[in-house]
């Protein structure tokens, strides 16, 4: 995605622990880079998660020059403040420089994802993913897998 200052960022994981990734967490880490418009120099690269799997599927440049990032962990700790079983949804929302603003899971027991994220006019963030997952946060399992769409914040 552009980024307010019209450079870019991409999200996804990486399971490396050297070269560009400085600080590695657990198994594989959902990664955030900033990249330079003009040459794709790194500007900045940071790490998220715990000591599990953590990915990225999506980042969406907020309004108020946050980015919302949509993914799942397998963590309850580090930057994870909650892990239910298995892969558990996971939003993140970073400034500009990467610090985290606001963090949260939503699943079951199942596995669950969260594909994608947006921030609706309200100021609340729907998120949309898949779950397989009838309990805890998912009252409700309709077949194998189902759509994940939420509203939190």
């Amino acid at each position: 995605t552009k980024t307010t200052d019209g450079n870019y960022m991409l999200v996804g994981d990486t399971r490396s622990i050297d070269k560009d990734v400085t600080n590695p967490l657990g198994n594989a880490d959902l990664w955030v880079v900033k990249f330079n418009k003009n040459n794709g120099a790194i500007i900045w690269q940071k790490t998220y998660g715990g000591t599990e799997f953590e990915s990225a599927r999506s980042v969406h440049r907020q309004a108020n020059g946050t980015y919302l990032i949509a993914g799942s962990t397998r963590s309850s700790n580090g930057d994870v403040s909650n892990n239910i079983v298995q892969n558990d949804a996971w939003i993140l929302v970073i400034d500009e420089n990467g610090q985290v603003q606001y963090q949260k899971t939503v699943g079951g027991t199942g596995l669950d994802f969260a594909d994608g994220a947006l921030q609706t006019s309200d100021n609340k963030l729907i998120v949309v993913g898949n779950t397989e997952s009838s309990d805890v946060d998912i009252t409700v399992n309709q077949g194998i897998k189902d759509l994940l769409l939420i509203k939190v914040k």
